[in-house]
């Protein structure tokens, strides 16, 4: 009986390999998809920004930007 449930379990470790790399591609996709949509929140505030630049507080606030671009990289 041993013998066979080791047969059993060889004959599956393929399936669990293939399991094991679609939850590993879900997730990488799930970053890339959260990375994209924080770069896009940024790139519009960029844009925001280089229409007002003018006053202290824009130049914190894209301060504050280049440190976001700086965490996600």
């Amino acid at each position: 009986m041993l013998f066979s449930e080791i047969v059993l379990f060889i004959r599956s470790v393929p399936k669990i390999i293939d399991a094991l790399d679609n939850i590993a591609n879900m997730i990488n996709g799930a970053i890339d998809r959260k990375t994209d949509m924080e770069l896009a929140l940024i790139k519009e505030r960029l844009n925001a920004l280089t229409q007002k630049l003018q006053t202290t507080d824009d130049k914190n606030e894209l301060a504050d930007i280049v440190r976001s671009l700086n965490n996600i990289m």
